[in-house]
């Protein structure tokens, strides 16, 4: 598609409102790295920074080598409104996938596969190494996710409406996801919404937040079923205690969203006594 137009720098809602189904080619690559820079977007590698809504409204097929290069990096400004559709579906290796029904706006013949805990379904490791890109923004939805793979490789401002699923397993370690949390203000995403036979663990623990220098909003928006953060989908657990030291590093502080809210607590040996210190940090 891009192959003969390696200038475009520009391709902001091209299929804009396209609610067919659509698989998007990755580059040529073994278990970890691209082979041959033939994905659909690889002949962009230089030049291309607008992808907002490139992709807005529909849903489809895709894997974690869909902006992966062998050698170098995009340099995205942001993602909005990319694969905001929860039903798309993210397959080990979308270049020899077989055929999957999800022929309709609404419906998804792999809704059952995800109930059941998404077999080959929602690995995202490595999905953002050679993406630059600060905001994500309603973007990367799908019908089952394993946050265990998500990771931001690279500085990001914001996440947020983006990472969703309808059915999802992993945990929720943001240490673990963002491998640069001081440049992190904004973390509003990753809401799995349904109950399978799998879930996303959450434990809260004072460490949730460490490094996290600059975080002034988490969960402040509710636009995807009135949350963006958490769901049918999660469970949420206090651990070692309540964690009043888990605003420590967050001096700058905003809004904070939903944070406890359904969650059980384990060994607690006291009851809390709120606010205690735990806005001791924030001015």
């Amino acid at each position: 598609m891009y192959h003969f137009a390696t200038g475009v720098w520009d391709i902001r809602d091209i299929l804009w409102g396209c609610y067919k189904n659509i698989r998007i080619f990755s580059p040529e690559h073994d278990e970890n790295n691209v082979t041959k820079d033939n994905g659909l977007f690889s002949p962009l590698i230089d030049s291309l920074t607008n992808i907002d809504c490139w992709a807005n409204g529909f849903h489809g097929m895709f894997d974690r080598f869909m902006f992966r290069h062998s050698s170098k990096n995009y340099k995205i400004n942001s993602f909005t409104g990319f694969f905001n559709h929860k039903n798309s579906i993210i397959v080990e290796d979308v270049n020899n996938a077989g055929f999957v029904d999800f022929d309709n706006k609404d419906a998804n013949g792999d809704l059952e596969l995800s109930k059941t805990g998404g077999a080959d379904r929602g690995n995202l490791t490595m999905f953002t190494k050679n993406l630059l890109t600060k905001n994500y923004t309603s973007c990367f939805n799908a019908c089952f996710i394993d946050y265990d793979t998500i990771t931001f490789e690279n500085p990001v401002n914001s996440v947020s409406d983006a990472f969703i699923s309808s059915y999802g397993k992993g945990n929720i370690s943001f240490k673990n996801m963002f491998k640069h949390p001081q440049h992190v203000s904004v973390i509003s995403a990753f809401a799995c919404l349904g109950k399978g036979t799998t879930s996303v663990d959450f434990p809260i623990t004072n460490q949730l937040f460490e490094g996290f220098t600059n975080l002034t909003h988490f969960n402040n928006r509710s636009t995807i079923n009135n949350i963006t953060m958490f769901g049918d989908g999660y469970k949420k657990r206090i651990v070692e205690g309540f964690p009043e030291n888990i605003f420590k590093d967050c001096k700058k502080l905003n809004v904070v969203r939903y944070l406890f809210s359904n969650s059980t607590a384990e060994n607690l040996i006291s009851i809390p006594e709120l606010p205690g210190n735990l806005f001791i940090n924030n001015p």
